[in-house]
């Protein structure tokens, strides 16, 4: 395993470890009566450590998050994804946009950490060039990233506005956990179309 795949890994344990030791009170009127409640981690899956591939790799810094919200907009507005991520499915609420700036907003509601890719590609989602791993190949002449939210622990979410000119475009998550598994190669892929 790499130099910067043990420290993504490591990062993922450091996070669940530091949630697991934060305490959780609640406060009487003048502050006196604390009590401190159990900290718990909402999900075994959180602190298993895992890797990412090299593009991902390159922004090491993960983006701000924001709560995962459970119901997505009725009618979402021309240039808006919303975007779900489960373990090992991607679903946005919908399968085309108009070319411009669009608007992913993306929840993980999974138990596994996730993250999200924008690729420009005429490949079928199944068919892009994988690693040995099972990870797609990123560095592959027939892909386009534009763009991704890196590093979404369970519940978290986040969203990001990027230009997106008409095309076929496929979403995927490109990690690939410490046992192996590779969420690409398990489903987490689906097409996604801008038009002019």
């Amino acid at each position: 395993m790499s130099c910067r795949k043990r420290a993504f890994a490591l990062l993922g344990v450091a996070t669940a470890a530091i949630l697991a030791i934060v305490p959780v009170a609640c406060s009487g009127g003048n502050g006196s009566d604390v009590t401190p409640a159990p900290a718990t981690i909402a999900s075994p899956a959180a602190t298993r450590p895992v890797t990412v591939t090299e593009h991902a790799q390159t922004n090491p810094s993960p983006q701000p998050t924001r709560p995962l919200t459970t119901q997505p907009a009725a009618t979402p507005a021309a240039g808006v994804a919303n975007v779900t991520l489960v373990d090992y499915e991607i679903q946005p609420d919908v399968a085309t946009v108009p070319a411009g700036d669009v608007t992913f907003t993306v929840n993980n509601a999974g138990s596994a950490y996730h993250s999200l890719l924008i690729i420009k590609t005429d490949l079928p989602p199944s068919a892009l060039p994988q690693d040995d791993d099972g990870s797609v190949d990123e560095t592959d002449d027939n892909l386009d990233i534009v763009d991704e939210i890196f590093g979404l622990l369970p519940g978290e979410g986040d969203s990001i506005t990027t230009q997106l000119d008409p095309g076929a475009y496929v979403l995927i998550c490109n990690v690939v956990d410490d046992d192996g598994t590779a969420h690409y190669a398990s489903g987490m892929r689906t097409a996604f179309q801008v038009t002019p």
